[in-house]
């Protein structure tokens, strides 16, 4: 992290008797490439493992194109590409995994960069502490915007890694193409687009000169602009250049002490992953305000560790670069705006300078010692998690209802009117409009509606919760169901002992992401008219064909 680390050109000239696995070209280039497809498999693997969430179903529900502050033109892009132009949870996952490699990739890159002496112990050690850690697959294996950006920003901090020790026309252009797509994205790319803008302004003149440093911070203007009026233009919709930054600004903000809290304590707590089989923590340790030790937790914990970590720099510049986990919770602070999926991304950052303090052998032994401590927990956590939350069970059944509900719906008519799930909105496609079950008012008129029972414990955050559901509540007391899938959440996983109590309007909850040990069910209702309604349409329309009825 610091630039009196960095070795001479001659100190990393291969000799005759270097073995191949020991000369530059495989430490820097082969090795990084293998072990991220290494890393690919193993997520690849995790993928279908994991539950797909409502949280994750808003955001596939925006794409292809919309202007919010929570999409952008990467984002959008690579789902669409991922599923041809019609991407479901499953290829939407795979995306997500293509910006986890990218990100693996390029922040192993970025590290060999900085201390190349390790670059091979750093090709190996930076993709497992990433793979194998919560923080890795919550923030890759989920169907967010923050990845995007995330690899996105992995990609630019490579590029700058690269130039601060040779000029380089293709890291060079490489940076100004990252810098433009950073900012079409989530607008909390706004954060490492400032922390960015920043860097070049203070030590960009000192590694890249004056004038490509500027162009380079003007081409973050250039790719928010661009993303607000691109998106517009697509959608023929007047946008604000300008939106408002976040959506808490302007809150009344709690107590400092009551912030950190949240930020660390109550936000962990809210992502438990509790499950029926212990993790690693509940068998060594118990507390008896926890139910349960959560992995999120324990991984949020080395975000808090990071704050100090400035004091243990050389340079202003490695001062700054470690100051932003510092950074970040203040701006957090500051705009009133946070949400608990954000601390995985904190988490990862402070995993990077903790690697980068455990390998530096300039560094005090007692330093590397801690710092190693640290990437030994994180390893021993991200173990615990994969092997007892995510790889210990078969696939999440949700992909398998989704596909047989997705063939089923794709067989009614365009103007048929469906009511499902959010978490269920993919099945609908590109023909049938979204009626959403307890966040819209039930149509007058429903042709198939799909009630999964998990939601009625889901979703009583809704205003309107107890007209949503009398109005459910009503439907399905006329009608029986034509089909049902009772299904454990995860197959082959053992279940929790209040599963057996499940009823359809009280289900056990899992774990508000992950759902770990819990069944539910989906069951499909046609509307009592709906076969008039079919016929009555034919009679409107006497060109329907069977195949498009």
């Amino acid at each position: 992290m610091d630039s009196n680390t960095l070795p001479s050109n001659d100190a990393q000239k291969p000799t005759s008797n270097d073995r191949f696995w020991q000369r530059p070209f495989f430490c820097q280039w082969g090795l990084p490439l293998v072990m991220t497809a290494l890393s690919a498999c193993v997520l690849a693997l995790a993928a279908p493992r994991i539950d797909f969430h409502a949280d994750e179903a808003i955001y596939l529900s925006g794409v292809p194109v919309n202007t919010s502050n929570d999409s952008g033109l990467v984002f959008h892009g690579a789902y669409l590409a991922s599923g041809l132009g019609d991407p479901t949870p499953l290829s939407a996952r795979w995306a997500s995994l293509g910006f986890g490699c990218l990100l693996i990739f390029s922040l192993t890159k970025t590290l060999q960069r900085l201390i190349p002496s390790q670059a091979m112990l750093l090709a190996v050690l930076v993709p497992i502490s990433i793979v194998v850690s919560y923080q890795g697959v919550f923030t890759i294996l989920r169907v967010r915007p923050e990845i995007s950006w995330v690899a996105v920003t992995s990609l630019a901090c490579w590029c700058l890694a690269e130039l601060r020790v040779q000029k380089s026309f293709v890291f060079g252009s490489l940076l100004l193409v990252a810098l433009f797509a950073l900012p079409m994205n989530h607008l909390l790319s706004v954060f490492p687009a400032f922390f960015l803008v920043v860097y070049l302004a203070l030590f960009g003149r000192q590694h890249m000169g004056l004038l490509f440093s500027g162009c380079a911070a003007g081409t973050l203007g250039v790719g928010f602009i661009a993303n607000r009026l691109i998106r517009g233009w697509i959608l023929e919709t007047p946008v604000t250049v300008l939106p408002g930054l976040l959506g808490g600004a302007g809150h009344a903000k709690p107590p400092v002490k009551e912030f950190l809290h949240n930020v660390f304590w109550n936000s962990p707590q809210f992502l438990n992953d509790s499950a029926a089989n212990t993790n690693l923590w509940d068998s060594l340790v118990s507390f008896p305000s926890l139910a349960s030790v959560s992995h999120c937790l324990v991984a949020t914990m080395f975000w808090a560790i990071a704050l100090p970590l400035p004091l243990l720099m050389r340079t202003w510049e490695a001062r700054f670069v470690a100051s932003i986990p510092l950074l970040t919770l203040f701006l957090f602070y500051a705009s009133g705006y946070f949400n608990p999926t954000y601390s995985p991304i904190l988490v990862i950052y402070a995993i990077g300078i903790f690697c980068v303090l455990a390998v530096d052998p300039s560094r005090h032994k007692v330093i590397r010692f801690a710092a190693g401590s640290i990437m030994v927990i994180t390893l021993l956590n991200g173990s615990s998690f994969l092997a007892t939350r995510v790889l210990n069970h078969g696939p999440a059944s949700f992909f398998e209802v989704e596909s047989e509900l997705r063939d089923q719906i794709a067989q009614l008519p365009a103007d048929a009117t469906i009511v499902v799930p959010e978490r269920f909105q993919s099945v609908l496609g590109k023909t049938h409009a979204k009626n959403i079950l307890f966040k819209n008012p039930l149509p007058e008129h429903v042709d198939l509606l799909v009630l999964d029972n998990y939601d009625f414990e889901m979703y009583r955050f809704v205003p309107e919760y107890e007209e949503r559901r009398s109005e459910i509540e009503d439907f399905i007391a006329q009608a029986s169901p034509t089909s049902e899938f009772d299904l454990p959440v995860y197959e082959n996983e053992r279940l929790k002992n209040e599963t057996n109590d499940n009823d359809r309007y009280r289900v056990a909850q899992g774990s508000w992401f992950f759902r770990n040990s819990v069944q539910y069910t989906v069951s499909v209702f046609e509307g009592q008219d709906a076969a008039a309604h079919t016929a009555s349409r034919e009679l409107d329309d006497p060109n329907l064909t069977p195949a498009n009825r």
